[in-house]
C-alpha cells in the first residue's frame, strides 16, 4: 500500500472507500455476530451461522 492509501485507511469513511476499490487488500474477514467471532472464511461456517 502506498502512502497515499494509508492515508485513506486512517478514515473509516474514506477507508471503505478504499476496501471497496481494491478488495485484495481484505485479507481475513472477521465476523462478530452476537459476540460469537469467526476469523476467516468457510462456506460451511457461514450456513450454519446464518441458516443459509
Amino acid at each position: 500500500m502506498d502512502d497515499a492509501d494509508k492515508a485513506l485507511a486512517a478514515n473509516p469513511d474514506s477507508a471503505i472507500a478504499l476496501l471497496q476499490a481494491k478488495p485484495s487488500l481484505i485479507k481475513r474477514p472477521v465476523l462478530d455476530n452476537a459476540g460469537t467471532l469467526r476469523v476467516g472464511f468457510k462456506d460451511a461456517d457461514y450456513t450454519a451461522e446464518f441458516g443459509l
